[in-house]
């Protein structure tokens, strides 16, 4: 009898000891690791007339101040064919060029664009992804119509909610996910 005891008792233990078993994390995609935004605009219909600006801060967030390479300056009343490319210059000897992983990642990956005063300038998306929801890898900037100068803040959402309220047509405010990086630059509109 004491021998069918230890064993009843063995075998509990042994449930127990399983079912708290922690669970295993869900896999999860890592997000990026970006330094460096990089800008090419191209006049809508003059595409000749193109430019590209730069923004670096390649010791990341809390250190150096980032590195605007030079003004954005639009001329009133055009549109531009806005390029975006995002690379990852943390290690000077090992430079990643992440563009290709956020487009090929493009479903948990949008850029949102948000200028302050808003009448600098209107975004339009010209992208989208297997779920015909935006990226923002290729954009139109429509510039305002008076001379005015502020900035624009470009910030990468990883993982957000594109089916949120308000989240497709470009509104920040509902997307949720994680911030991969938030880019503000100079720009004015002459």
């Amino acid at each position: 009898m004491m021998n069918y005891n230890l064993i009843l008792i063995l075998l509990s233990a042994a449930l127990v000891f399983s079912s708290c078993k922690e669970d295993e994390p869900a896999p999860h995609n890592e997000e990026e690791l970006i330094t460096n935004v990089e800008l090419h605009f191209a006049e809508a219909n003059n595409e000749a007339n193109s430019f590209t600006v730069t923004y670096k801060d390649t010791d990341g967030a809390g250190g150096q101040d980032p590195v605007q390479s030079a003004p954005i300056v639009l001329e009133k009343s055009k549109s531009y064919l806005l390029s975006i490319k995002v690379k990852d210059e943390s290690n000077a000897s090992n430079v990643l060029d992440l563009t290709n992983e956020v487009a090929e990642e493009s479903i948990n990956h949008q850029f949102f664009f948000t200028f302050s005063p808003s009448q600098l300038a209107t975004h339009t998306y010209s992208d989208e992804d297997g779920n015909a929801k935006p990226i923002g890898l290729e954009n139109v900037i429509s510039a305002g119509s008076t001379s005015i100068s502020g900035t624009m803040t470009i910030t990468l959402k990883h993982q957000p909610d594109k089916n949120a309220s308000g989240v497709s047509s470009g509104d920040i405010s509902n997307a949720g996910g994680e911030t991969d990086i938030e880019a503000r630059f100079s720009i004015s509109v002459n």
